[in-house]
């Protein structure tokens, strides 16, 4: 089967971050060399250490600052896909043909060729320190059959495969630079934007436009800065002047001075930022009558109400998957999930250990479910762990559930690969393996989607975890700034952003 898609390169997608934009007296760019430079400003909540490197750094926050540095090889949009730095391709059994772009170049002037990019897949899927391993996994080879096309051998996954060419796993940059000790703090792509000098590694991060870029339409400022910002402060930094766009989750009681000072809201209520619990697959947790006593004891929609200021919307199933907004939350009903609990042998209650992040809403909220639990019988222990502890606790069996926020993913497949494997230890599902396997294999974008909504249904069906409520995130975005698209939580992708006089 050929598959062919055409058109304007779309959001880099990748995940799960928040991001921010600043910029003053900033102007569109001109080609007049005299023209004042125009300049965004990012303020990131959340750091992604000092490695910009999208292959090696294990922190999916690490997105919003490479970004601007990198394209991808294909893009996403929504559930579909489309041309990157790849025009198009052709899926014929376990043979996958890349067709590149002709003419695009890194930033240091070598071509972004088929060797180039097979040299970039083989680091991804070969290297030991490389974090997207596993989204490639399946290529059993690739080779560069001309200067601009790459024949990838795929024996099963092929539809997952060609997705990760759309994150991280497909973001390629310079074979000659990626071996040089610097690359991760001044990485080298083909990207929007160089990585300046001006740059203070794990502080602040400068990027200027790159005049060879293949589209020069998505490059709307001369010059993006982004900085590392508190949460809680954030609304001071927008009021002061330093940050343009700014997303206020943890100050919405702000919102209406900064509308004042001459900021609008902006909300993105269909990406993915869900309150939800993972849950081990041993001990009583891992009979499913348990868990979904455990999701039927909670009222979603009071929860919301009461300490979410009504802007999270009950959502049971993973709203970052096909289908989630077709799957109704379940209302609470304390006697159904006493008599879960008593089918499933444990009339006497339960209890269990849960992790959760020291900073931001997880404990509250966890909290007003812990007193909601108590009329089914049901013990919640809430412990409040620096967030760099949370996930190798909770792995390593210190903990029988993980409180946290999904962000979604760049793709459906890696994200289902991490709902089953990573955030279930324990034990899995074998009709989830299943139709994880069926989605990794399907290419017809149709066929994928219509795959993970069955995944999702069996997900909250079976209360493999249990999920709230999706937030939705408000950005305050300065007057004059256009081109605000936000795909996912804490990212920005610059491509489109303008700021006007």
């Amino acid at each position: 089967m050929r598959s062919k898609f055409l058109g304007v390169i779309a959001l880099i997608a990748v995940a799960a971050l928040t991001a921010t934009a600043c910029s003053t007296d900033g102007q569109s760019p001109v080609d007049d060399g005299d023209a004042p430079e125009s300049v965004i400003r990012i303020g990131m909540t959340t750091e992604a250490g000092s490695n910009y490197d999208p292959i090696t750094n294990p922190n999916a926050f690490v997105a919003g600052y490479v970004s601007p540095v990198f394209d991808t090889l294909l893009v996403a949009d929504g559930d579909t896909l489309g041309p990157g730095l790849v025009e198009e391709w052709d899926v014929e059994g376990e043979r996958i043909t890349l067709h590149l772009r002709e003419g695009v170049t890194f930033h240091d002037g070598s071509p972004v060729d088929a060797e180039a990019v097979v040299a970039n897949l083989e680091r991804a899927r070969d290297d030991e320190r490389s974090v997207v391993r596993r989204d490639l996994e399946t290529v059993q080879s690739a080779t560069a059959v001309s200067t601009t096309e790459v024949e990838l051998i795929v024996p099963s996954g092929s539809g997952a495969v060609l997705a990760a060419l759309a994150g991280r796993a497909g973001m390629v940059g310079s074979p000659a630079a990626f071996v040089e000790e610097d690359y991760s703090i001044k990485p080298i792509g083909a990207g929007p934007w160089t990585v300046s000098d001006d740059s203070v590694v794990g502080q602040r991060m400068v990027y200027t436009a790159y005049d060879g870029y293949w589209n020069p339409d998505v490059q709307g400022v001369d010059r993006i800065e982004i900085q590392l910002v508190d949460a809680q402060t954030a609304p001071n930094a927008l009021l002061g002047g330093q940050i343009d766009i700014g997303t206020v989750e943890a100050r919405p009681d702000q919102i209406p001075t900064i509308e004042e000072a001459g900021f609008s809201l902006q909300t993105f209520p269909e990406v993915a930022y869900q309150h939800l619990m993972y849950m081990a697959k041993d001990g009583p947790l891992g009979d499913p009558r348990v868990r979904q006593a455990i999701s039927l004891g909670i009222d979603r929609q009071s929860i919301s109400d009461d300490v979410l200021q009504g802007a999270c919307v009950p959502q049971a199933a993973v709203q970052a998957l096909p289908g989630a907004d077709g799957i109704e939350a379940p209302a609470r009903d304390v006697d159904a999930a006493k008599a879960l609990l008593a089918e499933a042998g444990f009339s006497d209650g339960v209890e269990f250990d849960v992790v959760v992040s020291s900073a931001g809403p997880g404990s509250t909220i966890l909290q007003a479910i812990q007193g909601q639990l108590e009329a089914v019988g049901i013990t919640i222990n809430i412990n409040p762990l620096a967030r760099a502890q949370l996930l190798s606790t909770y792995v390593e069996g210190g903990a029988d559930a993980y409180w946290t926020v999904n962000t979604g993913d760049f793709d459906s497949a890696p994200l289902v690969a991490q709902l089953s494997t990573t955030m279930s230890p324990g034990g899995s599902d074998a009709d989830l393996d299943q139709l994880a396997a069926e989605g990794a294999d399907a290419t017809d974008p149709a066929e994928r989607a219509a795959i993970y909504t069955k995944w999702n249904e069996r997900f909250a069906e079976g209360a493999f975890g249990v999920g709230l409520c999706n937030l939705t995130l408000p950005y305050m975005v300065r007057e004059g700034v256009e081109g605000l698209q936000v795909k996912m939580p804490l990212h920005i992708d610059p491509r489109g952003l303008t700021m006007g006089e």
